[in-house]
C-alpha cells in the first residue's frame, strides 16, 4: 500500500530539525542558501509528517522555465518506506505549477534509482572542490551585475535575476574579458559561482580562481562545485584545490548542451542551479 503522509511548508522549527539532521550526514548549507529559502523562496520549502511524526524535507527553486529540486532528507529511521518519493513528487508537482519545463538536481549514486523512477537523466557530474583561505585578502574587481546575468542566461535559456540578485548582494562578481563568476562571501565558507565561461579561455579563468583565492582569509574556505565535463574542471588543483566529493548532475526536460558547455561552476551546493 502507497504510503500517505502530510504535506506542509517548512516553519523555522522545521529548519532546526533539518539543519541537525544534515549535519549528521555531513552536508554543507550555507547561510546564503538558508537565508534564501526562509525568504524570497520560501514557498519551496516543504515538511512531511507521518503517523505524527517529522518524516522529510525538501526544497524547490523556481527560475522560470527551469528549476531545480534539493535537501531531500528524511530520517534515517523512516527510510525505505515511500516518504522520500512522496515528498520528491510534491516539489516536482510545485515546479511543474509555476510553469518549469527543465527539472534539474544533483544525485548521489544511491539516489539515482529514485530519480531515474521519474524520468531524470543523467546529463554529467559534478565535482566539489575545496581550498583553506590563507591568501591576502586584497580588493575584489567587480564588474557590471548586468554582463554576469547575461552571461548566465546563456547557460540556462533565461535569465535568473530573482536568484543573481539575492546572491550577488551578498559576494562580488569577477569578471576578466568572457568570463565571470560571483564569490559568495561568508565567515567561515565562502562558495565561487556561478562561474560562466564563454570561450573556455584558461588564461581568464585562472585569473578568476587567482583572484577569488586572494580573497579568501584565514581561517576560512572556499568551495566550488565544477561540472566534470567542463574544459577547466581541473584548474582548481593548479591553485591547490583538492577533490572532496562528487554527484550527478540529472535533469528531466529539454537541455541544452551548448548552454551547459559554458558552465564552469554551479551557484550553489546542488540545490538551487
Amino acid at each position: 500500500m502507497k504510503p500517505t503522509g502530510r504535506i506542509r511548508s517548512a516553519s523555522a522549527a522545521d529548519w532546526t530539525i533539518f539543519l541537525h539532521l544534515a549535519a549528521a550526514e555531513g552536508w554543507r548549507v550555507p547561510a546564503q542558501e538558508i537565508e534564501l529559502f526562509q525568504g524570497p523562496m520560501a514557498d519551496g520549502v516543504f515538511v512531511l509528517e507521518c503517523d505524527n511524526a517529522w518524516c522529510g524535507f525538501v526544497t524547490a527553486a523556481s527560475h522560470g522555465a527551469s528549476g531545480w529540486i534539493g535537501n531531500l532528507l528524511v530520517p534515517p529511521e523512516r527510510r525505505h518506506a515511500g516518504w522520500g518519493g512522496q515528498l520528491f513528487d510534491h516539489a516536482v508537482a510545485h515546479l511543474q505549477g509555476q510553469g518549469v519545463k527543465t527539472l534539474w538536481l544533483t544525485a548521489s549514486e544511491s539516489g539515482r534509482p529514485l530519480y531515474l523512477k521519474r524520468g531524470f537523466l543523467t546529463v554529467g557530474g559534478v565535482t566539489r572542490w575545496q581550498r583553506q583561505g590563507g591568501g591576502e585578502c586584497g580588493a575584489v574587481r567587480v564588474s557590471d551585475s548586468g554582463s554576469a546575468d547575461w552571461a548566465d542566461a546563456l547557460v540556462w535559456g533565461e535569465p535568473r535575476r530573482r536568484l543573481l540578485d539575492f546572491l550577488g548582494a551578498r559576494g562580488s562578481w569577477l569578471s576578466t574579458g568572457t568570463t565571470a563568476a560571483l564569490l559568495q562571501h561568508g565567515e567561515t565558507l565562502q562558495i565561487l559561482g556561478p562561474w560562466v565561461s564563454l570561450s573556455g579561455w584558461r588564461g581568464e579563468a585562472g585569473l578568476i580562481l587567482e583572484q577569488a583565492c586572494r580573497h579568501v582569509g584565514p581561517g576560512a574556505e572556499l568551495l566550488i562545485d565544477i561540472l566534470d565535463g567542463s574544459t577547466l574542471a581541473d584548474l582548481p588543483r593548479e591553485q591547490g584545490f583538492l577533490p572532496v566529493g562528487h554527484n550527478l548532475l540529472m535533469a528531466r526536460g529539454p537541455v541544452d548542451p551548448a548552454g551547459l558547455r559554458r558552465l564552469v561552476a554551479l551557484a550553489s551546493l546542488g540545490s538551487f542551479g
